[in-house]
């Protein structure tokens, strides 16, 4: 039986996937999109941005068991 604390670090990090998973997809439309477009660099940048943060996140749940 899972404690409380590991549950919602499961639920945490389930989160935190679909949240990237999410801008994946978004990130993935914007790719049909000419490299020199603006829409194309801003969406760009904030994948990147949010894949930084992400990982920050779960290796902060990770490192704290």
């Amino acid at each position: 039986m899972l404690m409380r604390g590991e549950m919602r670090n499961m639920q945490v990090k389930s989160f935190l996937a679909t949240v990237t998973l999410g801008a994946a997809v978004g990130a993935l439309g914007t790719l049909m999109l000419p490299k020199n477009s603006e829409v194309y660099q801003t969406a760009n940048k904030a994948a990147k941005s949010i894949r930084k943060e992400a990982e920050k996140a779960v290796q902060s749940l990770t490192s704290s068991n």
